[in-house]
């Protein structure tokens, strides 16, 4: 994802990057996969480019991991992201952010979590939803479509979002036109801009940029119910800016009105849209984001609760650590499971009814309360293990008020229960043996090999699968997605039977079936492309130029793996002493960048990127003829301009580059490079120069 433009000026910095500099000035820098010393970058950035603030935008992958953040001076604010999914994801990122001394925390999309930084003693928590929004108000304005098609439009992914897919399927069965698709970034505004409703289904309550990229496009938002600390009926007034749908039949119920209504769903987006222009503009999030940073006063509409009002405390101060645990093994159930039952102890009901707010389906219950399903965890004291009866039937347990000495006990008694330490330091416990059967493991391991693009592998296990158990859907799926790679329709259409079968209400099946006549074939040269990324994230350069080819091969109308490459080998000339090896390195990178942008001449980030490796050789025209077309795609990027004035007056056209410079001072009039380059160009020329400081017309 691109990174959001919080300022006219900004060096763009993680592992995705390829250090490029203009003249001097950083445009963006490359950094390790993980953990790294923010030193490492500071000293490389010039005195008259030293930040004004340095923003770490942290998710729960820890994909980067600034360290040693004081090595820059100046305020330093961690954007806090994803909290909402993995097993540690929420105790993971408060220990992250009570590490290191930051000036603000903003958390992103999950408001609900700020107690939880606040218990841990983190200063300056605030909340800014959707500010990683990348899209300029030029590109939501042109979305924008007079007539929009009936459908129910999203944008994203479906793999490990098991609601979704469970969403997904019931308005597949109910024959609702669904408009699901995977695009690139740039493309998502026109999707939901030419649709008459906009389908939200948050991961895990999480108030995602979805929300923010469909009430852009002017569709109706139709969003799950989110907890009420999440914020999201803080910003949209129900029934006037968005609808909530609470299950999957209120889901279909509602969606059927509104497709058969338009006229009130028009009315609904268009006032999600008036809310987007009067709170939402770039140059409003940057002011939100500016007045955070230097003054901490936070904009009316993100105003965070009083600590009063949302405190979550933990009994004799040291319960913190186990708190953060077991809520984070609640937090992955719930992305999980439709509804989550946590049975309570009398102790811990406060904190935990407090906690279940934070999330709309966790019910908790009294520990002694009578119950049909055993609870999905039990919080039980010591001594409530072996007479409470919730305590014995619980799925996982985590007894609160245990002391290390007392792990080696506990882990005895529950053995017999067929429960396990989970993390035995936290007197956590879960199921000691695999729930899965032989036949279900292979069907898991089948899908996992062919989201890594092994084939072959995938195929084998999953013919394992559905051998050891004729009633394992999950494997005929894996079967039917390879009979797609194959393009062989008949197979397809009776491995999805064979899985139907199997299973009835396996929503996977619904959604391969429809995905299959909604979605261009072959699906393999996008999972390639998904592993290339991956690997250049990780900074496994060989690993990501493989796949990157193995989707060419599949698709040779991609423009991505061109692009994939290039970045592969720009990264491998950083490191590669020896000149020779580094230019022909760099050669390969224009090469694969020229590639890129034949293949896909709209992306003003392959043309960029094409743009610095040219100017790098001194090609300044055709330098100057990429940066102007970036102008032309996308004229809302300060580099953009600078670059396209740079390069012009490097080939002596002062009046073109007197041109670049005066549209980048009327739109970024604080920007410190306009009196850089005008200087420059008063060397160049004199009459343009003044032209350029006077803001006449050249």
């Amino acid at each position: 994802m691109a990174p959001p433009r919080l300022a006219a000026e900004q060096i763009n910095a993680g592992p995705f990057f390829v250090s490029r500099q203009i003249d001097g000035r950083w445009i963006s820098k490359s950094t390790p996969y993980g953990a790294f010393d923010l030193a490492e970058i500071a000293r490389d950035i010039p005195s008259d480019q030293q930040p004004d603030v340095v923003v770490c935008h942290v998710d729960c992958g820890f994909g980067i991991k600034p360290r040693n953040i004081r090595a820059f001076h100046c305020p330093v604010v961690l954007f806090a992201a994803d909290s909402h999914w993995g097993e540690r994801a929420l105790s993971e990122m408060v220990r992250y952010a009570a590490s290191e001394p930051f000036d603000r925390v903003v958390v992103l999309y999950d408001r609900h979590h700020i107690p939880f930084y606040r218990a841990a003693g983190v200063r300056n928590v605030h909340w800014i939803p959707g500010l990683t929004f990348v899209h300029g108000d030029e590109r939501a304005r042109t979305a924008l479509q007079d007539t929009r098609r009936a459908q129910l439009a999203l944008v994203g992914k479906a793999g490990y979002h098991f609601r979704r897919q469970r969403l997904f399927a019931a308005l597949i069965e109910a024959k609702l036109p669904l408009a699901w698709k995977e695009v690139r970034q740039s493309e998502v505004l026109a999707h939901y801009g030419e649709s008459l409703i906009g389908l939200n289904a948050s991961m895990n309550g999480d108030l995602n940029l979805r929300v923010f990229e469909t009430i852009a496009g002017g569709a109706m938002l139709l969003t799950d119910r989110l907890a009420p600390g999440s914020g999201l009926d803080d910003l949209l007034r129900e029934g006037v800016a968005k609808v909530s749908y609470e299950s999957a039949e209120d889901l279909v119920e509602k969606a059927r009105h509104f497709l058969a209504h338009p006229d009130e769903a028009r009315a609904i987006g268009e006032a999600g849209r008036r809310w987007f222009e009067e709170n939402f503009s770039l140059a409003r999030r940057q002011a939100a984001f500016a007045e955070l940073v230097f003054s901490g006063q936070e904009q009316a509409a993100f105003a965070t609760p009083s600590a009063a009002s949302t405190s979550i405390t933990f009994p004799g101060g040291t319960q913190l650590d186990g708190v953060l645990v077991a809520y984070d093994v609640v937090n992955e159930l719930h992305r999980q499971q439709e509804h989550v039952l946590v049975a309570v102890d009398e102790a811990q009901r406060p904190t935990w009814d407090a906690i279940a707010a934070t999330l709309p389906r966790v019910r908790v219950v009294a520990l002694d309360a009578q119950q049909q399903i055993a609870p999905d965890l039990a919080i039980v004291s010591t001594k409530g293990i072996t007479t409470e009866a919730a305590a014995t039937s619980a799925r996982r347990l985590w007894c609160w008020d245990a002391s290390p000495s007392d792990i080696a006990t506990l882990q005895l008694r529950l053995a017999p229960m067929g429960l396990a330490p989970r993390q035995a330091s936290q007197a956590l416990f879960g199921p000691s043996k695999k729930s899965a059967s032989p036949a279900d493991e292979l069907a898991n391991e089948a899908k996992k090999y062919l989201d890594a693009g092994d084939v072959q592998g995938a195929l084998l296990r999953a013919k394992n699968a559905v051998t050891q158990n004729p009633r394992q859907s999950d494997g005929y799926l894996v079967l039917a997605e390879l009979a797609i790679e194959a393009k062989n329709e008949a197979l397809f259409q009776k491995m999805v039977a064979s899985a139907r079968r199997a299973q009835p209400d396996n929503p996977r099946v619904a959604l391969l079936e429809w995905s299959a006549r909604a979605m261009p074939w072959p699906w393999i040269s996008h999972r390639y492309l998904t592993i290339a990324w991956k690997a250049t994230e990780m900074l496994d350069f060989a690993a990501a130029q493989h796949y990157a080819n193995l989707a060419l091969r599949t698709d040779s109308a991609l423009a991505e793996p061109h692009f994939i490459c290039a970045i592969a080998v720009a990264r491998l000339a950083e490191r590669e002493p020896r000149t020779d090896v580094r230019d022909e390195l760099l050669q390969k990178e224009r090469a694969f960048l020229e590639a890129a942008v034949a293949a896909d001449a709209r992306r003003a980030d392959f043309r960029f990127a094409l743009g610095c490796a040219y100017r790098r050789t001194e090609d300044f025209s055709l330098a100057a003829e990429q940066f102007a077309q970036c102008v032309e795609i996308e004229n809302d990027n300060a580099d953009f301009w600078f670059a396209a004035g740079e390069a012009c007056l490097r080939i002596g056209n002062a009046e073109r580059a007197s041109a670049y410079f005066q549209g980048a001072a009327s739109r970024w009039p604080d920007d410190s490079r306009i009196r850089d380059w005008a200087s420059a160009l008063c060397t160049s020329d004199a009459s343009a120069c003044s032209a350029a400081l006077n803001g006449d017309t050249v």
